[in-house]
């Protein structure tokens, strides 16, 4: 219905300019009936194509751009009429054709943000004494806003595990690199508007009840509704930081539980220590909490990870943030995520010096050697 509406509202735009263009430069300087009249019924349609959009279960955001790309067309167009009316002689302002046209013009940008604000503001009913406060009593933006980001996340990578077939854990740990979630989603020949959409949905119907509950104030409220669709269309495209990371991984990965299989565990070599001791290190499993903490970024390993007693290490520099792999191969298991800018203890390397074995909070891991930056002194570490 409201591409119906937008399309007649863009045919009667059409017809304004074009009467405006006629009247002009047939030095007409009344206003008629029939441009009025056009006028009116410009705004009035995109306004209401508007209007069913926005009080949509999900808003079309298509509608928005074509009301505002209207208003464009009829702002130029009208800007050169008016430029016309003020060249000849004689003139009238007060009935000018563009003035009119360029009125209706910036009508129809205020539309494109007023009309998703209100109807936002009437989506949902008055709010309740019971709010998110902070400790001078006041609602705290910026707590809210936080837990809006992390909620707008869950839903589009757990959109995005059910559109695409993955495991939600496994497209977080693909955001821990240069990925972003649109191309983990288009890399497996999925549909990005799709896992927009039932995003969209989800955190929308939340919000409206955490609105309606009191747990947001009914203003930053509207505006968050207002402006979801662009906030998580931009998620989907943007770089995830690490600290949102580190918010999302206990949340994600307390509903992603690998499956373990019995592997050979491995035995360290004699060039590390004569008599090495092993220490088995149990990998930890996230679990969920009412409200997230902050913690480092950990991955279930299918089977426990001895680490050898090293000796003589050197330092290196992390240039991005890293996986630490079980083994030095990119198909090995992924046990923690070194963050960016952060110094390790590296003890040996591969025969070619390609991956480096690290220790990064008492886990063991091969990292590599391509996004480190090495001191000198491990040019002198034994090969394993």
């Amino acid at each position: 219905m409201e591409l119906l509406l937008l399309a007649a509202g863009a045919l009667f735009a059409l017809l304004f300019v074009l009467n405006n263009f006629s009247q002009t430069l047939r030095k007409k300087v009344d206003l008629r009936f029939w441009g009025t009249l056009l006028a009116f019924l410009t705004t009035t349609l995109a306004i209401l194509a508007l209007t069913q959009a926005y009080t949509a279960p999900v808003p079309n955001s298509m509608i928005q751009s074509g009301v505002f790309a209207i208003a464009a067309v009829v702002i130029v167009t009208d800007i050169i009429i008016l430029i016309l009316e003020i060249l000849r002689k004689p003139r009238n302002l007060g009935q000018s054709r563009g003035i009119l046209g360029i009125g209706v013009g910036v009508l129809l940008v205020l539309s494109t943000v007023t009309v998703p604000l209100l109807s936002a503001f009437f989506a949902v009913p008055l709010d309740s004494p019971t709010q998110i406060t902070a400790s001078n009593g006041e609602p705290d933006e910026a707590l809210i806003a936080a837990e809006q980001d992390t909620r707008a996340y869950i839903n589009l990578i757990n959109s995005a595990s059910a559109v695409t077939g993955a495991d939600a854990g496994d497209l977080l740990v693909e955001l821990t690199g240069d990925s972003t979630l649109q191309t983990a989603i288009e890399t497996r020949d999925s549909d990005v508007d799709a896992v927009v959409a039932d995003a969209l949905q989800m955190t929308r119907a939340e919000l409206e009840t955490l609105i309606a509950e009191g747990e947001i104030p009914r203003l930053q409220g509207t505006l968050l509704l207002a402006n979801l669709d662009a906030d998580l269309r931009n998620k989907v495209s943007a770089d995830i930081s690490s600290n949102q990371i580190e918010t999302l991984a206990p949340l994600i990965l307390a509903t992603s539980t690998p499956t373990a299989t019995p592997t050979e565990p491995s035995t360290p070599t004699p060039t590390l220590t004569p008599s090495p001791t092993l220490t088995i290190t149990p990998s930890r499993t996230p679990r969920s909490t009412s409200t997230p903490t902050p913690t480092r970024l950990r991955y279930a390993t299918r089977t426990p990870s001895p680490t050898p007693t090293l000796p003589n290490p050197c330092l290196a520099t992390v240039d991005f943030n890293l996986n630490v792999r079980a083994e030095p191969n990119e198909e090995s298991d992924v046990l923690t995520v070194i963050p960016f800018d952060t110094a390790v203890s590296v003890f040996a390397s591969n025969a070619d010096q390609t991956w480096w074995l690290v220790m990064y909070e008492d886990q063991t891991g091969w990292v590599d050697g391509e996004f480190i930056t090495l001191t000198a002194s491990c040019s002198n570490l034994p090969a394993r």
